[in-house]
């Protein structure tokens, strides 16, 4: 018989089996690594919750699920969300779902009881049981997101080329400018497909001012340590951002930078612009002795994936999204 119980963020360092198997990804496979680094980094990854429970079955821990209230989303929209993760070690289909479906179905009442009106979570395809538990808990299925990675030491510049634009440092009184990129770039249904816009019950206004917000704090240095900009008789065409991650260099020792946004003007598309602004983000981020370089960005997003797939990165994770309404 299952029971889910609650259980602090201290004890979950003592269940080592639900994490010792879960080295996946270009990063982790990474030999100057610890086994114990490696570890560690995985359980914080997932200690980032609020609130934990355990499926537990004769004394013996079979899953874990983790609650998150998602603040910046929670502001944004006005109404509490939160981020769901799961991890089991049930052995069998039969099990695994049985188990899954328990754990879900608990983590749900909680998250009513506390007034949470959203929940979201991303999960690896090869979950299919806890995937097939989420469906039947009615989570629906809003995108799926690859993250690319580079490993900058055998990264080079291209060529150069005679570009009709140059590409420096992000300035201040680029920011107007950059705000309307953004908002027609991630505004556009025809172009860009993103989690917050498939999901039927948020405001699509919302959604739209969500990323002019976003490109906002990287600029002022909240969400991005770089941003550079491409212009053309100094106005913006577009922008890269990048962020070093603190917790990847606090626990594996290397220094890693996410591309966490980026568009071109969309009159300005198809001239390279995207393109030369992540090699030269690449290159710079090489420059700074950085050892990797990683985006995530939707499946569809076909001409970004080219652009990663041609400077020869690798696949660190797919992940399908889904959310609920409560």
């Amino acid at each position: 018989m299952f029971k889910v119980l609650e259980v602090n963020k201290s004890d979950l360092k003592g269940i080592t089996t639900l994490f010792d198997n879960n080295y996946e990804g270009v990063l982790l496979e990474d030999r100057s690594i610890s086994r114990e680094s490696k570890l560690e980094y995985i359980i914080a990854q997932f200690t980032k919750g609020d609130r934990f429970f355990a499926v537990k079955e004769a004394d013996k821990i079979l899953a874990l699920a983790g609650l998150k209230k998602e603040d910046w989303d929670t502001e944004h929209f006005g109404i509490k969300m939160a981020s769901l993760k799961i991890k089991s070690i049930a052995k069998g289909k039969k099990k695994r779902r049985q188990v899954s479906r328990f754990l879900i179905g608990d983590v749900v009442k909680t998250a009513n009881k506390e007034g949470y009106q959203h929940i979201s979570i991303k999960i690896n395809p090869e979950q299919k049981e806890e995937i097939f538990s989420l469906e039947e808990a009615d989570f629906y299925y809003v995108t799926s997101l690859i993250t690319y990675i580079v490993d900058l030491k055998g990264f080079s510049q291209s060529p150069s080329e005679a570009l009709p634009f140059i590409i420096d440092d992000y300035k201040s009184k680029d920011l107007t400018e950059l705000k309307k990129i953004a908002y027609e770039s991630f505004s556009d249904r025809k172009a860009w497909s993103d989690r917050f816009h498939n999901d039927p019950y948020l405001d699509n206004r919302k959604c739209d001012e969500l990323y002019v917000k976003w490109l906002t704090n990287c600029c002022l240095g909240k969400e991005a340590d770089i941003v550079l900009v491409a212009r053309k008789d100094d106005r913006p065409l577009g922008f890269i951002s990048a962020k070093y991650d603190r917790k990847i260099k606090r626990f594996l020792g290397k220094k890693v930078a996410s591309i966490p946004l980026n568009a071109v003007d969309k009159r300005c598309r198809r001239q390279g612009i995207y393109k030369s602004l992540v090699y030269k983000m690449l290159s710079i981020l090489k420059r700074r002795s950085t050892d990797y370089a990683m985006i995530t960005t939707q499946l569809n997003t076909l001409a970004v994936r080219k652009v990663w797939h041609n400077i020869g990165s690798r696949i660190e994770s797919l992940k399908l999204v889904f959310h609920k309404k409560l």
